[in-house]
This record gives structure tokens, sequence and C-alpha cells, in this order.
């Protein structure tokens, strides 16, 4: 690359989260969500508050899985009552959206609610929680977006997202609507 010529991306942070108190950030080659200080007028503003692991990272997890829960490769890590929600890009091969319950007394992750698109979307996606409850799950690889209602994967509807000039997606690398990349 020209621009940084020698450049490594070790984390490849892919989607910042953030209110008030708290900040999460994504780090895909790192398969880890971090929690960081988010508080503007605190003097640790910054600082890790916690590491959520997925699948083989090279960071140390604070928190430990209650069930066989795992994800790797992930975009789009956001802070959802009780948990998070992400994409998990890799998992068993098949890309899902994904909630995660997370207890910070017991450092306890579980897996909530999880949506498979049916393939791998190495690339980006997202995960959209709607008023409903259904959830909106989006896969730039395939250029499309899944509705799933909640406890049961069932999609309600998809639909393949193109752009007026026939080519996939709505940016410059085409995709879906969905995490940054």
């Amino acid at each position: 690359d020209q621009i940084y010529p020698g450049a490594n991306d070790w984390s490849h942070a892919n989607s910042i989260w953030r209110n008030n108190t708290e900040i999460l950030l994504s780090l895909r080659f790192q398969n880890s969500v971090l929690s960081l200080n988010g508080d503007l007028e605190s003097s640790d503003f910054g600082e890790v508050n916690w590491i959520l692991g997925g699948s083989g990272s090279d960071l140390d997890s604070d928190f430990q899985w209650s069930d066989q829960g795992v994800f790797e490769g992930q975009h789009d890590a956001q802070r959802i009552e009780g948990g998070i929600s992400l994409f998990d890009n890799n998992s068993s091969n098949q890309s899902r959206g994904l909630l995660l319950d997370l207890d910070t007394s017991t450092m306890q992750v579980s897996e909530r609610e999880s949506w498979s698109v049916g393939e791998t979307c190495n690339d980006e996606g997202a995960v959209f929680l709607l008023e409903n409850g259904n959830a909106l799950v989006t896969c730039a690889t395939a250029s499309m977006i899944y509705e799933f209602s909640p406890g049961n994967n069932q999609e309600v509807w998809s639909s393949n997202i193109t752009c007026e000039s026939g080519g996939p997606g709505g940016g410059p690398g085409g995709g879906s609507p969905g995490g940054m990349s």
C-alpha cells in the first residue's frame, strides 16, 4: 500500500458503538469485543472495562461461556439490554446474527438468539433489532438482507439489494447495508 507502506492490520477494528458511559470496539482479526469507559468526564476515559473473546483470540477474555457459544470475525457489535448484538461472520462456516447475554457480576456469557443466513459473509454484515422483536440481518457478500422472528430462527422475508446501475449493494465496494468492513 502506498499510503501506509509496511502497515500491519493486527486488529481490524470494524465497528464502534457508544453511549454516555460505554464504548464497544469490535476487533475482527482478534475475534474480540472490548468495552471501554465512555464517560468523557472520567479520568479513566478509554480504559478497558472488559474483553469478550471469541474463537482463537490473542486477547484473554474476561468472560467464560456458560454454553457452547462462540463467534469469529465479528462485525457490528452493539449494546442491547442485558448483553450485546453482533454479526458473527464465520462460526461453523455459516454467518449469523447473534445476541449474547452478558452477566458482568459473574463474568458469564451465553447465546440468547442466533439467526443463520445460510452462507459465509466474510466481508461484513450487521444486526438491527426491530421494535416488533424481529431482527434484520445483512450479508454484504451476497448483497442480502433478511428478517427473522425471535425464538425460532424463522426467516420472515429476505431481499437481494442492488444498485440502479445493476451492481451489488450501495457503496463503492458493493455490499448490503451493514457494519463497517
